[in-house]
């Protein structure tokens, strides 16, 4: 999973501004929520207990009232319309789920969709996407044939920008050309790129 902080950089640097966030192979929906959350000003945590509440030294600090205070800073209405789409049904149930424990129902569209026929109507959006790495050889051309897909994507989506997080260093080779911008960032202690079509 990425890391907040890298998550963070990545989702301010280039969707807290835009009305339309999409990922086109979400998965179980790690990143939607994790982006829906980060636009909300959501308090990472701020659901569940920490151990350190029960250390004898901690009993006293006031967690309830900071738990008070940081959910009122919490503004869901600054959530832009965030989709996502995957080509294995299983996958969007498991996202559903997860959207659904986490109350974003209301701001998370999610449908079973393959790369190669998504088309969106709308304009002036950011696909966001972790697409698999292919770690395993024998997933590698897969996952390059995939890479190739959202470069298509892309082409069909001129006015649309498009971030992928990738370990392979010769994503731009199978996507097909050079990236705009390139970040670097770790998805736990995996070095990854941000690969960024502007």
């Amino acid at each position: 999973m990425l890391k907040p902080f890298d998550l963070q950089g990545l989702f301010i640097f280039l969707c807290i501004k835009v009305a339309l966030v999409t990922d086109p192979c979400c998965g179980t929906g790690t990143l939607l929520i994790e982006a829906a959350f980060l636009a909300a000003h959501r308090a990472p945590g701020v659901a569940r207990p920490f151990a350190m509440e029960d250390f004898y030294f901690c009993r006293s600090l006031p967690f309830s009232s900071l738990r008070r205070q940081v959910a009122g800073e919490q503004r869901n209405e600054d959530i832009p319309y965030i989709g996502g789409s995957d080509l294995d049904p299983q996958a969007i149930l498991l996202a559903s789920r997860h959207v659904k424990q986490a109350e974003l129902s209301n701001h998370i569209h999610l449908s079973v969709q393959p790369l190669q026929s998504l088309q969106l109507p709308i304009t002036g959006g950011v696909f966001l996407c972790n697409p698999p790495y292919g770690e395993r050889l024998s997933d590698q051309a897969s996952c390059r044939k995939l890479y190739r897909e959202l470069c298509l994507l892309k082409d069909r989506h001129p006015s649309w920008s498009l971030c992928a997080i990738s370990s392979d260093p010769s994503f731009e080779r199978f996507f097909g050309r050079r990236a705009d911008k390139k970040r670097r960032l770790y998805n736990g202690r995996l070095e990854c790129t941000d690969y960024i079509y502007l």
